[in-house]
């Protein structure tokens, strides 16, 4: 995932720690294990979400070994990537339409609109006939409007 660095400058350094802050829901979803207290390697604990959250603020904490103890904070922005995980959804679809048997080509015959919740190319909705009167009506891969030829 990631890997924070953080430098004690005292004059005999000892190791430095890291820890998480949970300070909000969202960072639950990272997490420093004990394995990677002195890396400071953070991993993913529990699944993102883009479509719920494009960007997540981690704090995490480096601490040294002196006496005393002591401490600093730092933010760390975690921005999610997409990936194809929905599925095209009909915002406007007619499953059945009439049209007029003098009807000139090209006349629209209906309009459909999908959206998908992915962003990007991934976002990106295509229209097909896939069966039926292919050779008799055609629809844009990228337009609403089907059309009557």
């Amino acid at each position: 995932m990631v890997r924070v660095v953080a430098i004690d400058r005292d004059k005999n350094p000892g190791p430095v720690k890291f820890f998480m802050i949970h300070d909000t829901p969202e960072s639950l979803a990272f997490e420093i294990t004990e394995e990677n207290r002195v890396s400071g390697r953070i991993t993913l604990k529990n699944p993102v979400d883009r479509e719920t959250n494009h960007w997540i603020n981690v704090t995490v904490m480096a601490k040294d070994d002196g006496t005393p103890s002591l401490n600093s904070t730092a933010k760390v922005n975690v921005q999610i990537e997409d990936v194809n995980d929905n599925s095209p959804e009909w915002v406007v679809f007619n499953n059945t339409v009439y049209v007029w048997e003098n009807a000139t080509i090209w006349t629209v015959i209906t309009e459909v609109l999908a959206i998908d919740a992915d962003s990007g190319a991934f976002g990106e909705v295509m229209y097909f006939i896939i069966s039926g009167s292919q050779d008799r009506f055609s629809v844009g891969n990228v337009s609403v409007s089907i059309l009557g030829s």
